[in-house]
């Protein structure tokens, strides 16, 4: 994920606990043979968690983990389909231990400097502010999920006013690694600390 993770990882070995929003995807598979990784997915239908028993239900606005269960926590392609943005980066502050590192990619808004807002719950129901825009879900792959908020600049502040320390994005590429995006040759990584 980012020079940060590995040191924490190579301190800490597996004992090193993270948490990611996914528990369906190599990434997932991958980070379970070398730390202790929770992992889930957002099923909020009962259908679909009768048809997934295996997979752990968790809605990052509001998760059932203790305060402060983890060393790391890792959303990848996650924040732009939460309806609100700080309520997730709140949550992730609380579940996180003292020093925790939150780790973060999405699609931004680089023009911008407060977030894109795309669609809204408004009394439980989704109201579309622009035309309903939907990326993959390995869970839905045909429905995918609904983009509620694609994050700007605005998203630093965010991370402050929820406890964050030093949050900041980094620019990672590497055609070694195959870390080199669709429209620029890399990535944004969102990064931020639990004070």
């Amino acid at each position: 994920m980012c020079l940060a993770l590995v040191e924490e990882m190579l301190v800490k070995g597996p004992q090193l606990s993270v948490y990611a929003s996914e528990w369906v995807s190599p990434f997932a598979n991958v980070m379970r043979k070398f730390v202790a990784y929770q992992g889930s997915e957002y099923l909020p239908k009962p259908e679909d968690r009768a048809k997934h028993p295996e997979i752990r239900h968790e809605d990052v606005m509001a998760t059932t983990f203790a305060d402060g269960s983890f060393d790391a926590y890792i959303t990848n392609e996650v924040l732009e389909h939460v309806p609100i943005v700080e309520a997730a980066l709140l949550e992730a502050n609380r579940i996180l231990a003292p020093g925790g590192l939150f780790f973060g990619t999405f699609p931004m808004a680089y023009a911008s400097a407060t977030t894109v807002r795309k669609a809204e719950l408004r009394n439980g129901q989704i109201i579309h502010l622009t035309e309903p825009e939907y990326h993959g879900n390995p869970i839905d792959p045909s429905g995918g999920s609904l983009v509620f908020n694609i994050p700007a600049w605005d998203i630093l502040d965010q991370a402050r006013k929820v406890g964050f320390s030093d949050p900041h994005l980094r620019f990672v590429s590497s055609r070694r690694h195959g870390i080199l995006g669709s429209e620029v040759a890399g990535i944004l990584l969102f990064v931020a600390r639990k004070s």
